[in-house]
């Protein structure tokens, strides 16, 4: 329970912190589901758009839930799983469809037609080159822990906030935002 208190912390403090992510709603470490807890966020109006700081802003909450795992209990679970597979989605949608790359360009790198095999495989034919393949990966990876690294200033600069919204979980399992605040 411990672990998943300051996941969830971690969450709720880098989204409470960074001005062009949804403000946080709910927290809590009552298990739904496959998920030991849940920070969930609200807009505060529509969002029509994805913009490049807004998709930036998300991988970096995504990440904040392991940084905290990390630096309070010394020790990292398998609870990031879905974070982690949601931020390298974004990222890959940032570089492949969006052309939110500097060093890519404004260029799709995706073919979405996509091809049945057999009945059962889906292929994805690349409309680039290996080489092309290689620093879209690379590309990601810089995006993803850069991001990080940004979780990981966040969590570290307000420690103190972060172990009270554990604490705070611990005896409450569930917090609003107003509790965060």
């Amino acid at each position: 329970k411990k672990i998943t208190a300051y996941h969830e912390s971690g969450h709720a403090l880098a989204a409470y912190l960074l001005p062009e992510v949804e403000n946080v709603h709910k927290v809590t470490i009552i298990p739904r589901g496959t998920y030991l807890g849940a920070t969930m966020r609200l807009p505060d109006k529509d969002r029509y758009h994805m913009q490049k700081k807004y998709a930036l802003g998300n991988i970096t909450v995504l990440f904040a839930g392991r940084v905290a795992e990390e630096l309070f209990c010394n020790d990292i679970s398998a609870g990031a799983r879905s974070d982690i597979k949601e931020a390298t989605t974004l990222a890959r949608l940032m570089v492949s469809e969006w052309g939110m790359s500097e060093k890519l360009g404004p260029i799709s790198y995706t073919d979405s037609e996509e091809h049945l095999f057999l009945g059962r495989e889906i292929t994805r034919s690349h409309p680039h080159s290996e080489e092309t393949s290689i620093e879209i990966d690379k590309e990601m990876k810089r995006i993803l822990m850069t991001c990080y690294e940004r979780a990981k200033e966040l969590i570290t600069a307000h420690k103190d906030i972060c172990d009270k919204i554990a604490n705070a979980l611990l005896v409450k399992e569930i917090m609003t935002a107003q509790d965060i605040e």
